[in-house]
């Protein structure tokens, strides 16, 4: 699964192709196209109300095929690029302002620590919108929910 802008239309494209076949069988001219769809942005919540129940249901139904006499065991597997996973898994996206797309905390404030903690005003929105909030600056952990780690949750 691949997404990608086309003019003003985000479309997400699903194929399948066998990734135990080998370098051959994952080339281009190898990839069977299943479906395009226009959704309004790449992320669980709208794929979910996009793609057809009836579309989803004919690909889980699949367990088996036979080629050639030969018997195969079909296993369906979620792919994509890394982009499509980050908008699938509900990640805020790609930023110069953070290391990375797991990270919570801004790269300005990579250095503060319990020590070093101080509050911070944020600006959102413009003219009368405009609203500034003042929000805590911690140290955050890689695996401390309790300091913004991320989880599965």
């Amino acid at each position: 699964m691949d997404g990608t802008l086309i003019g003003n239309k985000h479309i997400v494209a699903i194929s399948i192709n066998c990734i135990e076949g080998g370098r051959q069988c994952q080339t281009a001219t190898n990839l069977v196209p299943l479906g395009l769809f226009e959704v309004q942005k790449e992320n669980t919540e709208l794929l979910r109300k996009t793609l057809p129940v009836e579309f989803i249901n004919d690909i889980k139904s699949v367990k088996h095929i036979s080629i050639g006499g030969k018997d195969i065991d079909i296993r369906v597997r979620l792919g994509g690029d890394l982009m499509n996973a980050v908008y699938v898994f509900g990640l805020a996206g790609f930023s110069s302002n953070y290391p990375c797309i797991f990270c919570t905390q801004h790269k300005d404030d990579l250095h503060v620590t319990e020590d070093t903690a101080y509050d911070k005003n944020i600006t959102e929105g413009k003219g009368i919108n405009k609203n500034t909030v003042t929000v805590r600056v911690g140290p955050t952990s890689y695996h401390d929910p309790a300091k913004r780690a991320r989880s599965l949750a």
